[in-house]
């Protein structure tokens, strides 16, 4: 004979549902609460320069990215086989 029995499964209680929703529930809300600060407005980058005003990585283009108030300037630098360095 088998040891195993048919009764029905017992009803698990309350409390397993409640911990499957309050944990995500608290993780979520504290980082939510924790959450930094946005950033300031959103950020201009010039992309060696903007090649559309100029040629990429040239003085020309780093002024007239300047000039249009960018927030950053992204630019290449290649070193040579003698360690010299080149924009």
């Amino acid at each position: 004979m088998s040891t195993y029995s048919k009764t029905p499964l017992r009803r698990r209680p309350l409390g397993c549902f409640a911990v499957l929703f309050a944990v995500p529930l608290i993780y979520y809300g504290a980082h939510v609460a924790l959450r930094t600060p946005p950033l300031t407005t959103t950020q201009i980058i010039a992309h060696r320069g903007g090649p559309q005003y100029a040629p990429e990585n040239t003085l020309a283009a780093f002024q007239n990215a300047i000039a249009q108030e960018v927030s950053w300037l992204e630019f290449v630098i290649r070193a040579s086989r003698k360690k010299c360095y080149k924009l």
